[in-house]
């Protein structure tokens, strides 16, 4: 099977080392204030760190353990204590479910199927093309960094801490994993320059 791993990885809330904001658990509402959930980790470009996902652990309601929130629908409340996202209860339960234990057997097209679903309904009348790679949705503005976001994690060759890049920015005893070659080339919707990232939520 053509799997789109190693070049995604889940990352568990729980492990990600930010001093600024406590995204594990973390509540996830909407602007009417229904609870859509709670922060459970992150779906990210292994070697850039670029986050694309947030995975949510859903409330009863919904037809599966976990949903994805992408990045870009959200914002940050005042209080620094819940992720408000840009979305209707209606919207989420029309979701594609999501189980986070079941994610290394997904395929490249199974990673599209999401992509493109969830697309669907936060653009009802746009189209994609379907000969398009599951990473040509990365530069949707689904996936554009919101202003709260911190920086860009780190993901160390061993898996039991995550880091931000601002966070290792500031640390001089922390090393970078070497960057890996990839098997294909990389499209440019998959390159992610850091400087930019920074700037953008400067």
């Amino acid at each position: 099977m053509d799997h789109p791993k190693p070049w995604l990885r889940y990352i568990e809330a729980g492990k990600i080392q930010d001093r600024t904001l406590a995204l594990d658990g973390m509540t996830i509402r909407n602007e009417a204030g229904e609870k859509l959930g709670s922060v459970d980790g992150l779906v990210v470009d292994s070697d850039s760190g670029r986050t694309y996902y947030i995975v949510v652990d859903a409330p009863g309601w919904f037809s599966a353990r976990q949903w994805l929130l992408p990045i870009g629908q959200t914002h940050l409340d005042d209080s620094h204590e819940a992720l408000i996202a840009h979305l209707s209860r209606d919207q989420v339960n029309r979701f594609p479910g999501f189980n986070k234990d079941e994610f290394e057997t997904l395929s490249e097209k199974d990673i599209k199927r999401i992509n493109d679903d969830i697309a669907m309904i936060l653009e009802p009348t746009a189209s994609y093309r379907t000969d398009e790679p599951y990473y040509a949705a990365w530069s949707r503005r689904f996936y554009e960094y919101p202003d709260w976001w911190a920086g860009i994690p780190i993901l160390p060759l061993d898996p039991s801490g995550v880091m931000f890049e601002s966070d290792v920015k500031k640390s001089r005893n922390v090393k970078l994993p070497p960057k890996r070659e990839r098997s294909h080339p990389v499209e440019p919707a998959e390159v992610h320059n850091h400087d930019d990232d920074d700037n953008d939520r400067s």
